[in-house]
């Protein structure tokens, strides 16, 4: 003779399919709702449907940035969108920690890009919302192909980034 199965709790896919135990009144229940091709049908369903909205949402235009090991917390994106004369870019990094609890010297996030030949310039500074730990900046690139770079500087204007670095994302933007 084989147990029952135990109900598994939580969301298992698809939105509104959420099955916590504190439903299961009756012994069964919960399985009953659980099996049969109908819900399984739904749950694949609500699988298609996240992935579709992710590919939508998350197209060629943002690239996924991931902190370093100096910054493991860290992570983000760059959104890129088409302008006559190059790209817009915003730069959006969540989780990060104030810039002095990396070392007490450090006091901006800077934002560098380096285009294809290499060499990095200055684009801003982030704007730090210590309240939520985010930092977001809005720029411009000529080029459709460059790399993003943050680094916890002592200076909002360093010449050269010498800092400590937070993350780094190649883009290469293809419309």
């Amino acid at each position: 003779m084989s147990r029952p199965r135990r109900p598994r709790c939580g969301n298992r896919g698809a939105p509104g399919l959420t099955v916590r135990a504190r439903y299961a009144y009756k012994p069964g229940t919960v399985l009953r709702l659980m099996t049969g091709p109908a819900p399984r049908l739904l749950r694949q369903l609500g699988c298609l449907v996240a992935v579709l909205g992710s590919l939508y949402g998350c197209g060629d235009d943002r690239f996924v940035v991931i902190g370093t090991p100096e910054a493991p917390s860290t992570s983000g994106y760059v959104e890129v969108d088409d302008e006559d004369d190059g790209v817009s870019a915003i730069v959006v990094l969540k989780h990060l920690h104030p810039p002095a609890s990396l070392s007490a010297e450090f006091t901006h996030y800077v934002v560098w890009m380096a285009g294809p030949a290499g060499t990095p310039r200055r684009v801003g500074t982030l704007e730090y919302d210590p309240d939520h730990r985010v930092g977001t900046l809005t720029t411009h690139s000529p080029s459709f192909q460059f790399t993003v770079t943050v680094t916890a500087e002592s200076s909002a204007e360093p010449k050269a980034p010498d800092g400590l670095l937070v993350a780094k994302q190649e883009v290469v933007y293809d419309d």
